[in-house]
């Protein structure tokens, strides 16, 4: 009988079985901005939960990296930062809750968050395409990249284990900590 992304998992880590599998994971603020001293955050950033302005002159927007589930109902989600440049930056705050939105066509951008067990993934070129409003946008890496191949393709209940265990337990060496579930 095979298992699905419901069925929870048994953690390698914790050897504890964990009710629920986690299918969304974000990035609390792109790298560069969890990075900096909380000083130089408070003076130098303007945010919300879905964008941040660096300088006035470095745009982020947060979205959404789908990546589906070998067998699984629904996506693995991951909650990532994008840059886009001012122009964009600005259409996309004109246009936040305007239902035409969604006719935008995709930005162009770099992914602003190195993600674990891929490698080189940050300044990865991104397409950022809007949805409807009260949806964070979807963004895509190109399919040259393992990371693409597997928003292409998609990956196993096991690789959702794995970005789960990171998630949930870390380790002191663990760069991720701002990774959670969410």
């Amino acid at each position: 009988m095979s298992q699905t992304i419901a069925d929870g998992f048994d953690c390698s880590t914790c050897k504890e079985h964990h009710p629920e599998l986690p299918m969304s994971m974000a990035f609390a603020s792109p790298d560069f901005i969890s990075k900096m001293l909380p000083w130089d955050q408070e003076s130098r950033c303007k945010s919300s939960e879905d964008w941040y302005i660096v300088d006035d002159s470095m745009f982020y927007i947060r979205g959404c990296l789908e990546i589906p589930v070998v067998g699984g109902g629904q996506p693995f989600v991951l909650g990532i930062w994008s840059t886009l440049n001012e122009n964009d930056f600005d259409t996309t705050m004109e246009l936040w809750t305007d239902p035409s939105r969604i006719n935008e066509p995709p930005y162009l951008g770099m992914l602003s968050n190195d993600i674990p067990t891929y490698t080189n993934t940050r300044l990865l070129q991104t397409k950022v395409q809007t949805r409807q409003s009260g949806e964070r946008p979807l963004i895509f890496v190109p399919d040259k990249h393992p990371l693409g191949r597997d928003q292409r393709d998609g990956i196993t209940r096991e690789k959702v284990i794995e970005f789960a265990q990171l998630v949930l337990h870390g380790r002191s060496d663990n760069p991720y900590g701002y990774l959670c579930e969410k």
